[in-house]
This record gives C-alpha cells, sequence and structure tokens, in this order.
C-alpha cells in the first residue's frame, strides 16, 4: 500500500519552486498528471523513461512562455531527462518522475490511505481538454462523477487486485504461444518464443507471461515492480474521482469516449456507489463480432448467429474442440492481429470461410490494425452518438464503457428494456447481458 498518492507527492514538491506566476504551479501539476496517464494508458514500468518530444509538450501547454514549467520540472527534480536523444532515428530525450514519488511504505491503521488523500486547497482540474464536440459529453459526465462514491474498505480491495503471485506467472517453455509482442527499450517488439527465451538467457533472466502481456525479467523483480505498479494505478485511478480530476474526450483514433471509467478496474466497480447505489453492468456480449456480423451482412451465417446470439466464443470452442475460455483471445487474435499462414487461422477460415476472406481482404488493403479500428469506430457510433445520445435526451443517467453501460440497480429493469427497444429500432442485433 502507499500512503499517499503521486498527486499528492508532486502537488507537495512543486509547491516550493518559485513560480513567477500561481497559474504555472497549476500548469506544472496539469503536465505531471498528463504525464503520469502516460504510464497508466501505455503500462511503462515507473522507473522506464518516456520519450517525449518538444510537440508532446507544446500539446499539454501550447504557449511558448509554458516552456520554463518544464524546465523548473527538471531543475527542481521533479521529473528526471536522460538527455538521450537521436534526430536520425525520431528518438526524443526521455523523461521520468523522481523515484522517490514511488517508495513504498508500510501504513499503521490510523493512517489516512493512498485513496483517501485529497489535495488541500484544490480546485477541480480537467487535465484532457476536450474539443469542442465532447463538451456536452463533459458536463455530462462531470455532473455524474461528481455524485459517485466509495465504499470504506476500497483500498483493502486494491491491495488484494494489486498483489501478484508466482503461481499467477507463466515461465519459458511452459508458455504455450509461438509468436508475441514484448516491450524492450520502450519499443514493442514482435519474437518467437524460441528467440524470446534465447534472449532471456543471454541476459540472466525469465520470459514471463503475465495475462496476456509477456516480459523479460526475473519473476521475483516482476512481482515487485507490476504489484507497485498495479497498486498505484489503481488508487490514482480512485483518487482522480474523489479528488474531482475528471477528464472527458473522444479518441481521435477510433472515436470512443475516455473519461475516469473508461479505464477503471472492473472489480472495483464493487465499491462504488452512484447516489448510493450499486452500478450494475449492461454490455453486449462479443461485442465486435456481434457489430462485424452488422456491418457485414454477406459473411457466413453460422459466424452471424453466434456473434448476434452471444454465443460465438462457445461455439468456436466447441468446434474447434479448444480449452472453455480460449475462444475469445483466439477470435480476438486473428481478427485484430496480422494476417498469417498459420494452422490457428486455417482453422477458422475453414469454420467462417465468409467472415475471413471479408478480414483479410480488408487488413491487407487498410492495414491490420485498421480492422479494429473500423468495428471500434462503429462500437462508438452504436453507443456514444445513438445510445448514449438517445438516453441522454431523455433524462437518463448511465456511464457508458465502450461496449457497456453501467446504470443504478434500481433502473437497470427498465433501461435493458429501453436499450433492447433502441438496438431493434436501430437494426442492430445483439445479445444485452446483466453482469
Amino acid at each position: 500500500m502507499y500512503k499517499q498518492s503521486i498527486l499528492v507527492s508532486i502537488h507537495d514538491a512543486v509547491n516550493p519552486i518559485s513560480w513567477e506566476k500561481p497559474i504555472q504551479k497549476e500548469k506544472a501539476i496539469k503536465l505531471c498528471t498528463s504525464i503520469f496517464g502516460l504510464y497508466s494508458y501505455n503500462n511503462y514500468l515507473l522507473n522506464d523513461y518516456i520519450s517525449l518530444s518538444s510537440n508532446y509538450f507544446t500539446y499539454v501547454l501550447p504557449s511558448k512562455t509554458d516552456f520554463i514549467i518544464k524546465q523548473k520540472l527538471v531543475e527542481y527534480g521533479v521529473l528526471q531527462c536522460d538527455h538521450r536523444y537521436s534526430v536520425a532515428k525520431g528518438i526524443a530525450k526521455g523523461y521520468r518522475f523522481n523515484p522517490t514519488f514511488f517508495e513504498q511504505t508500510k501504513i499503521s491503521s490510523t493512517t489516512n490511505t493512498f485513496t483517501c488523500t485529497t489535495i488541500s486547497n484544490k480546485s477541480p482540474i480537467s487535465y484532457l481538454f476536450p474539443t469542442s464536440e465532447c463538451l456536452h459529453l463533459q458536463t455530462y459526465y462531470t455532473m455524474l462523477l461528481q455524485r459517485l462514491t466509495f465504499d470504506d474498505d476500497i483500498d483493502e480491495l486494491i491491495v488484494k487486485l494489486s498483489t501478484i503471485t508466482l503461481d499467477q506467472l507463466v515461465l519459458n517453455d511452459n508458455i504455450s504461444e509461438q509468436y508475441f509482442h514484448i516491450v524492450i527499450n520502450k519499443k514493442q517488439l514482435r519474437y518467437s518464443k524460441e528467440k524470446a527465451i534465447a534472449l532471456a538467457i543471454e541476459t540472466g533472466n525469465d520470459l514471463i507471461q503475465y495475462k496476456n502481456s509477456y516480459y523479460i525479467d526475473l519473476p521475483a523483480s516482476f512481482i515487485a515492480n507490476k504489484s507497485r505498479q498495479l497498486n498505484i494505478y489503481y488508487c490514482h485511478s480512485v483518487f482522480k474521482i474523489k479528488n474531482s480530476l475528471f477528464y472527458c474526450n473522444r479518441n481521435d483514433t477510433n472515436n470512443r469516449l475516455d473519461y475516469n471509467l473508461t479505464g477503471f478496474k472492473k472489480e472495483l466497480f464493487t465499491k462504488v456507489k452512484f447516489d448510493g447505489e450499486t452500478l450494475v453492468e449492461l454490455d453486449i456480449a462479443n461485442a465486435q463480432f456481434a457489430i462485424a456480423a452488422h456491418l457485414n451482412p454477406a459473411i457466413d451465417a453460422n459466424f452471424t448467429y453466434h456473434a448476434q446470439a452471444g454465443t460465438l466464443y462457445s461455439y468456436v470452442e466447441k468446434k474447434l474442440d479448444l480449452p472453455a475460455g480460449s475462444g475469445k483471445l483466439l477470435m480476438f487474435r486473428i481478427a485484430f492481429d496480422r494476417v498469417k499462414p498459420e494452422v490457428d487461422y486455417d482453422r477458422v477460415r475453414c469454420l467462417f470461410p465468409k467472415f475471413m476472406n471479408w478480414v483479410d481482404s480488408y487488413k491487407k488493403e487498410h492495414g491490420y490494425k485498421m480492422f479494429a479500428n473500423l468495428l471500434q469506430k462503429t462500437e462508438s457510433a452504436i453507443m456514444i452518438d445513438g445510445l448514449l445520445t438517445f438516453l441522454m435526451s431523455n433524462g437518463y443517467e448511465v456511464f457508458t464503457i465502450h461496449d457497456a453501460l453501467r446504470v443504478k440497480q434500481s433502473q437497470v429493469d427498465q433501461i435493458r428494456v429501453i436499450v433492447n427497444e433502441y438496438f431493434s429500432t436501430a437494426g442492430f442485433v445483439c445479445h444485452l447481458r446483466q453482469r
């Protein structure tokens, strides 16, 4: 557990710096908060330097007079710079926070925990400023987020969720996947299992699989660093809401709505209350593939049926004799990764030839990442531009999270009927689940 939020540590470190204008202190906190968001979003280790170009700093602090802010943060040790860059390779200088912000300390039962700490004399900060078309959504979600509260024992749950154990890791030859991506020197590189293990041995480490990600590290070191990173990230998510540090914007890549709850750990919702009520999830089963069936009615009838019925993953597992729970991973990898002549791909091509021909052709023409982008843009059009706008205009207060909604427990039955009716009117066939 951590004694205080990084935002409090940053606030305390920025306070004594001699600023010419009070607004510079606020901008310094805004810049630091934005940089910390990069660590959370990109899953970087907290000791890593992140390459940040001058364009990044200009984006966060557009005024030329704000250049001094970054310099002072480095000068006073809030940020550290590695001064390594390459114009030829397009690599900017690396920056990271002072490691003392992340020091781990034990907390007595009488000490306020990380998420309970607040910034004194604070004013609400929106550190991602939305474009004009998103202003009404920011107003809407700012109003709703301010009414969220948290159960007193949320810190205990955070400790549990962020504690990684050795039995959660898969090591070296026990990893079943043959090809995967590993982040090395801040670059995501694709390796075969054989080459990744060789690299791990060469550097005196192990190849580690944790959930669906892969790392080269020693297990004890990985467990300590990852547990610490998760603890800070989860606590930071709660802290931002408690301290009215709200953000709300549309993603330029896929038009998805990004705000405080879109990256919120699902298990933490059990400790969240909205106007004193539990939030219940309504989500679309195998949503991305239901959207694919919506976009292309000419694909395989068996694919369309199971995608719309919410049974696609179990159907794939049964037809291909796969372990329970592996159907989703296989379909996501095949649909959203590069086109490959592999056995798994061929098996799915035999099962859904029209769907896979469409996917492969789209990737070859537009790039493999663009198929996921197509589905996510359609999801955004359905869930944000369509459904959310409809619910807002009819006075309903809901939280959208990509292909799902979080609604008050007292309203879940009513809203589920309304959502199903809306999808029916819009011609979108799917299975809406209550979770």
